[in-house]
């Protein structure tokens, strides 16, 4: 009885906050950030703002309410994935495509609204640059743990692998094409660094 008491306490839990994201994207498509307020998303989701702060820690956040969950895929995924340390182009390759399925799904307008918005205000690029370099350092941490990988190995390939994957995207969000199609493109161009 408490399990499933529970469960539905996250379950509603969950709800709230998907609602307060889906009302913060609905109040961007007709205003500009600096306009929507806490407090307007609030009201408009019919939520106390105690109830937005448990969630998030600012309005900011909520551009990134995934990154977590982004963090957590990254580790899962460098960790399980077998690593040839003399050649880790097949480890990179599936890496790519398994992150691409965790972004493409979001879809190329919304991905691209998104960008919009981040590099409209210096403050969120900077947190967008924050929440890169801690999927980075996720990574880095992963391979510095796998068999034959040291430390700086390991800080260099996860450097290369999210400019990569980053490029890839921003050419994926100006472009056709599949996401992982975008993301293999970037990474061909670095076979002539070798």
């Amino acid at each position: 009885m408490v399990t499933m008491t529970a469960h539905r306490t996250q379950q509603r839990i969950q709800r709230t906050r998907d609602q307060v994201i889906a009302v913060a994207w609905e109040l961007l498509e007709r205003r500009p950030w600096s306009e929507v307020t806490v407090a307007d998303i609030c009201e408009r989701a019919d939520v106390a703002p105690r109830t937005f702060y448990r969630y998030f820690p600012d309005k900011v956040e909520l551009l990134f309410a995934d990154a977590e969950a982004h963090e957590r895929h990254a580790a899962e995924a460098v960790g399980s994935q077998p690593l040839n340390p003399d050649d880790p182009a097949a480890f990179f390759e599936t890496l790519f495509d398994l992150f691409a399925a965790q972004v493409e799904p979001y879809g190329r307008a919304a991905t691209h609204r998104r960008q919009e918005l981040i590099d409209s205000d210096p403050e969120l690029i900077a947190r967008d640059l924050l929440k890169r370099s801690r999927i980075q350092a996720t990574v880095a941490d992963e391979l510095a743990h796998k068999p034959g990988v040291d430390a700086l190995t390991a800080s260099v390939w996860a450097a290369v692998g999210v400019a990569v994957f980053w490029e890839g995207l921003q050419q994926w969000l100006a472009g056709s094409d599949s996401l992982r199609e975008h993301v293999h493109r970037a990474w061909s161009a670095m076979s002539v660094l070798q």
